[in-house]
């Protein structure tokens, strides 16, 4: 792609996350809010919840939309990645993974993380309040060896190192 073709692409994904931020007060049926920060103090807050109305694509009217590509490694960081087998166009990954409510009752969420100049460790907190509208909530890095964190019954984790895959959320919902 030439350079007026990353132009358009840009502007034309900078219009999307203005536009999604617009319309990101439609209430969801359950979400929760992760915030993500790094040692150097570099911090960003993203969203995952269900809505009646989500589909697998990225849905605008729900405050969905595509962010650029990943950033080079010693840029801040933090978006949820599809999950296997349900990539979406572009597949840059989104500050906002909303998903419609299925017979399971059951769903992966994947965050990718990153801190400016290998920062670490890296700190994930969310509200104790907005857990408990789930069943049950697990987090746990994609290549440890430990047990899930109960995130209904504490309200931070700290990932000490750079893992290089996604952090787990297995959300249950009621």
């Amino acid at each position: 792609m030439g350079r007026r073709g990353r132009t358009l692409t840009g502007v034309v994904l900078l219009f999307l996350c203005i536009t999604a931020a617009g319309q990101g007060q439609v209430p969801l049926r359950d979400s929760l809010r992760v915030f993500v920060t790094d040692a150097a103090g570099s911090a960003h807050v993203i969203l995952f919840g269900h809505h009646d109305d989500a589909s697998d694509d990225f849905d605008i009217a729900l405050g969905e939309s595509p962010v650029p590509p990943v950033p080079f490694d010693l840029v801040f960081d933090a978006r949820f990645v599809d999950r296997p087998g349900v990539p979406r166009v572009p597949e840059t990954g989104a500050y906002r993974d909303i998903r419609k409510p299925g017979e399971a009752r059951i769903d992966t969420f994947l965050i990718r993380v990153q801190p400016v100049n290998n920062a670490w460790p890296m700190e994930l907190r969310w509200r104790e309040d907005e857990a408990q509208q789930f069943m049950q909530l697990l987090l746990r890095p994609r290549d440890s060896e430990g047990a899930f964190i109960d995130m209904q019954s504490q309200s931070r984790y700290v990932l000490a190192h750079d893992t290089r895959q996604p952090i787990l959320i297995l959300v249950r919902r009621h």
